[in-house]
């Protein structure tokens, strides 16, 4: 099989303030962001801590009544991971989770794929 008969043509790309988005011709659509902020990671939740609602808003939308697969991940060792408090085709809120309470400001790096159109 040729490796390259799976590769998609890059329609459009862009970045604005809210990071940089690639779209393909399938229809799938890639964006990034590099540097959201938790200002700390101390509010005790059970035997871990989060932090407050971090939200997002996509370079680009996604299709209407969507919803894109979003991963956060964070430059400290206590980090745990994140969850999802909120998810639209435009916008993200997340709260990241950490072992140990984090009093200063963790850099996140976050991800969103999903579809940007139906077409096939």
């Amino acid at each position: 099989m040729n490796l390259l008969t799976n590769l998609q043509a890059i329609l459009q790309h862009g970045s604005n303030a809210n990071g940089q988005f690639g779209r393909l011709a399938n229809g799938w659509q890639t964006c990034l962001r590099a540097d959201l902020s938790a200002a700390n990671v101390s509010t005790a939740e059970g035997s871990v801590f989060r932090s407050a609602d971090i939200s997002w808003t996509f370079p680009a939308a996604f299709l209407a009544g969507s919803k894109p697969v979003v991963q956060v991940t964070g430059e400290h060792t206590a980090l745990i991971g994140a969850s999802i408090v909120a998810l639209s085709n435009t916008a993200a809120t997340v709260r990241v989770k950490a072992a140990t309470a984090i009093a200063g400001a963790v850099t996140l790096q976050a991800s969103a794929t999903g579809r940007w159109s139906d077409m096939t």
